[in-house]
This record gives C-alpha cells, structure tokens and sequence, in this order.
C-alpha cells in the first residue's frame, strides 16, 4: 500500500469547524486556556468541566490538548464527541452504543489499538447501557500501559435521561483511578449541564473569545506571511464588529482575503474592504 502523503495548501482563515496552527491562521488553540493549569489538574487525577458559549474555539482547544498530552508520552488522551449520538435521543440502549463504539474507534484509529473493537460487543450484551461504559472504561484502563484521559465533547447536546446515565457510570468508576479507570475526564459545554447531577467535579474553566492583542496577532502574522497590509482602522473594524467571536473573525477575514483581495488584486486592506467584507458575509447568512 502506497504511503499516504498530505497535498500542500497555503494557510487559510477557516470557519468551518476545528483550526489548527498548521493550516490555519488563528489564536493557537492550546493558548486558549493556561496548559500548566490544566495539565495540574490531569495530573492530580482531576475531572473537570471547559466551558464557554458556541463558536468560541472549545473543540479546537481539545483537538490541540489531546494532542499536546499524547507527545508528553506520559498517558493516553482520547478525544470524542457525543453529538453524533443526534436521533439516539429517546432510546438509551442505542445511545450507549453509539458512545461506545465512538470511544472504540477513536481508540483504534488514534493508538492503534484494537482490543475495544474486540470486546465492546460483548459488554454490550453482557452489562447493558447501565453499566457498558463503566465496564469499558474500566477494561481498557485495566490493560493500558499508560493512564487514560478522557475528552468528552458537547455534553450539553445530551437529554437527560442519557446525560444521567453516562455521569452515573462515570461516578462509578470514579474511586477505582487511575490504574482501573481514565485519570481524568475533561468535560465540555456551552453551559454547566452537570453541576447538580455530579459530585466529582473538581474545576470549571472557561473559554471566552479573543481579545483583541490576540486579534491584532493573527492578523499581523497574516500580514508578514502574505505581504498584504492591514491598516489599524480596519483591524479596530473587525473588532468592534466582532466583539472577537472567533467564528466571525475567521468569516470576514475568509472574505477579505480569500475573496476580496484577490479579486481587485489588492495589497492593502481599509476601512472601506473590512465593511464590504462586512456586507457580504451579512448577506450570505
């Protein structure tokens, strides 16, 4: 099989899901929160809850936090999202299933590691939705050769009944880490969905949007890579506009210098381009 080499592309302003420093212009992620805090709290065997309103860089955060725990080589950090369980929601059997096989996959594919395909079946039928993730967190804690850090994505996209379910498996295996369950788990929200159902939670950090030294880095960066000028006025444009919400900023920058710029062949961008670019993202919603 022939090995698989990546097609080279220029840095872009993204506004379609998750960023990363090697494909994009942005904040770092990692930067989004303090590291050494958050490493603390893994190390002291915390489980934690990152919260923050939408389109604010939560899933990038993660995406660049598993990613910085697994080059530590000091443990095994999974990344997984429970939106896909949408149209699972009245039926808690297959719910637990979708989690399941979602953790044993990623799990796969991420450490090379088959052995939750192996047995996730057999938990199924075995222990049932009450206990199969209890169950399965625990056998491959159980067998890791390392401890295991837990992401959980999107927890407010869960109804009741399966966010119960899922905290109170959780809270089962709670005692029994690091050597028998994940090290940490590190929830994340829009809101704190799991203040009253659970008592284990040691922290909760929050993730606002950009500030604005951190606008005016991006796009600085942009202008010594690309050789376009920015002007000071339409910086302070975007930000007024933006109130830097990560999303919005990634949309008019995609618009100006993805679109506009390239359009009128432009090496400076004002006042004047920043609220075209204004106008047409507006009419594009």
């Amino acid at each position: 099989m022939e090995r698989y080499v990546p097609i080279a592309a220029h840095k872009f302003f993204n506004n379609s899901g998750p960023v990363n420093q090697t494909d994009h212009f942005c904040v770092p992620p990692i930067k989004r929160l303090d590291p050494n805090k958050v490493w603390q709290l893994i190390q002291q065997k915390k489980y934690f809850l990152i919260c923050g309103p939408k389109q604010c860089g939560k899933t990038s955060y993660l995406l660049a936090l598993a990613k910085m725990i697994n080059k530590t080589n000091q443990a095994k950090c999974l990344y997984f999202n429970v939106e896909s369980l949408r149209g699972t929601e009245g039926d808690l059997e297959e719910s637990m299933r979708s989690i399941l096989f979602e953790i044993s996959s990623r799990a796969r594919d991420n450490f090379d590691d088959g052995f939750l395909d192996d047995i996730v079946t057999g938990i199924l039928e075995k222990r049932g939705p009450y206990q199969a993730l209890n169950e399965l967190l625990t056998q491959w804690s159980k067998r890791s050769d390392k401890p295991i850090v837990l992401l959980v994505d999107e927890l407010d996209t869960l109804n009741n009944n399966i966010l119960t379910s899922l905290l109170s498996q959780i809270r089962a295996g709670y005692d029994k880490r690091p050597e028998l369950f994940p090290q940490s788990i590190i929830f994340c929200a829009t809101h704190d969905v799991i203040q009253k159902q659970f008592n284990i939670k040691d922290a909760t950090l929050r993730l606002s949007f950009l500030h604005k030294e951190e606008l005016e880095d991006m796009f600085r960066d942009y202008s010594a890579k690309s050789g376009i000028a920015i002007e000071k006025k339409a910086i302070e444009r975007i930000w007024r506009f933006s109130s830097g919400q990560p999303w919005i900023i990634s949309s008019l920058a995609g618009e100006l210098f993805q679109e506009i710029v390239p359009c009128k062949g432009l090496k400076q961008i004002g006042v004047d381009q920043v609220t075209e670019a204004i106008d047409n993202v507006m009419a594009k919603k």
